[in-house]
């Protein structure tokens, strides 16, 4: 892979991204990454501030086609903690023109049954959420690892013992 840059979208000073700025680049680094996750599953281990939200954002761009409704499938990207959803989700909404919906247990999730899930499945493209979320609703069988298109860990390094994001991974045989 060479040296050369691919336009990505841009962050101005307060965080928030922008499609239309040509000026910040995906590396070549980040490309490499990206197109190993286009063709499998991959874990990007790059320091902080490397890039692998903008590396995240190119890949739903490029899932886009097998999440945008009237597809059945979506996105997930699972993040650990509250206040990430927020900021992943403003960050996908910025790189991308999916319809993004974001989940935590602050929103009485846990009360939610099937009927909820599948209205909220139906309306979103990407869906943002703790990992405990969607352990949650694969146990519950509101919806399968079949229906998701595209799954991203955001801080994989907690998939250990038993954490949520351990058991995703352990109860799945589709990955």
């Amino acid at each position: 892979m060479s040296d050369a840059a691919a336009p990505a979208a841009a962050a101005d000073a307060t965080g928030e991204a922008h499609k239309e700025d040509p000026e910040i680049v995906a590396r070549w680094y980040q490309l490499e990454a990206l197109e190993r996750a286009m063709s499998g599953n991959t874990v990007a281990f790059l320091d902080t501030g490397a890039g692998k939200t903008l590396i995240a954002g190119l890949l739903l761009r490029s899932y886009a086609h097998r999440v945008r409704k009237p597809a059945r499938d979506f996105a997930v990207f699972l993040v650990p903690t509250r206040v990430l959803v927020e900021q992943q989700a403003r960050v996908i909404e910025a790189h991308t023109d999916l319809r993004v919906s974001k989940f935590t247990g602050d929103m009485g999730v846990d009360f939610w049954d099937a009927a909820i899930w599948r209205r909220v499945v139906d309306d979103a493209e990407v869906l943002v959420m703790t990992p405990q979320i969607l352990l949650d609703n694969l146990r519950h069988s509101f919806f399968s690892l079949q229906d998701i298109a595209l799954l991203i860990f955001d801080e994989c390094h907690r998939a250990k013992g038993n954490s949520p994001y351990a058991c995703i991974l352990k109860n799945s045989t589709t990955l």
